[in-house]
């Protein structure tokens, strides 16, 4: 039977999302989302739906690929295809009708994770151009209070807060690019006056019960023991809330304060990168 492409934009988003959770049954993390938690990652995350692809065969709905578009880059992200046509090729058309969207777009870096496990992706994207770049570990801990040092506590305006985020070094993974932080309500940071003189910050999003989008600076001089401040005072303030931090680098140097604070490795991810020829 024939394979063919829509645009998403054609689509409601309790199409996309039913299109979606069809196509991620099976799936080594399903990541189900009900329409208003899809709605929500569009928005979040800019992706253009008028550059993203449902895939068919024949009648019945076969895949489903999204596209996020910011300046000079471009993010895949939610590829499924319907447990029946997996291993038919749905993956790679779509794979590739979406690069070559990107490509018409004049986008010169393409970005996207896949989680550490799903080998046919993996190579799927490797295929398609993509080398990997970096590790990326999803952070979980339960609802908890933690015992906080005695530190002055100064809390950031939604300015500061946007002040600190432009502040960071470095490429950050396109959940947690200023951007992203822009699209979010329930947004909170503070910083911690440290005995060595530094104030390292946190921002994160209190929300729907739960605290996530965790960002922070550390600092040089001890990057270790000022998260583990900056997280104690963060449970201590919100002790009733589970955490989930994402795509925190595998080699931050202040990783072990998440061991110790009780956060646990849900997944890895890998982030890959492709930049177009010409």
């Amino acid at each position: 039977m024939t394979l063919t492409l829509t645009k998403a934009s054609n689509y409601t988003i309790e199409q996309l999302t039913e299109v979606y959770n069809h196509s991620r049954r099976g799936y080594l993390v399903p990541m189900q989302m009900t329409p208003d938690a899809l709605a929500g990652y569009v928005h979040h995350y800019d992706l253009a739906l008028e550059h993203s692809f449902v895939a068919h065969v024949g009648s019945e709905t076969a895949g489903l690929i999204m596209l996020g578009v910011r300046n000079g880059r471009s993010w895949v992200t939610r590829l499924g295809v319907t447990y029946e046509q997996r291993g038919g090729g749905v993956g790679q058309t779509l794979v590739e009708e979406l690069l070559a969207e990107s490509d018409r777009l004049g986008i010169p870096l393409n970005i996207l994770e896949v989680i550490i496990g799903n080998e046919p992706a993996h190579q799927l994207f490797l295929r398609a151009g993509f080398m990997p770049k970096r590790k990326l570990l999803v952070l979980q801990r339960p609802a908890g209070s933690a015992i906080a040092p005695s530190l002055p506590v100064l809390m950031l305006s939604r300015e500061e807060i946007f002040t600190r985020l432009n502040s960071r070094q470095g490429r950050q993974p396109w959940t947690n690019e200023t951007e992203t932080y822009q699209h979010l309500a329930g947004l909170y940071g503070f910083s911690l006056q440290m005995e060595n003189g530094e104030r390292p910050w946190i921002v994160y999003q209190a929300a729907e019960g739960k605290l996530s989008r965790l960002t922070y600076d550390p600092g040089e001089a001890d990057p270790v023991g000022s998260l583990t401040a900056l997280l104690q005072h963060l449970h201590q303030r919100h002790p009733g809330m589970a955490t989930t931090a994402e795509n925190v680098s595998a080699d931050d140097p202040a990783l072990h304060a998440f061991t110790a604070l009780g956060y646990t490795e849900a997944f890895r991810r890998v982030e890959m990168l492709r930049q177009p020829q010409g």
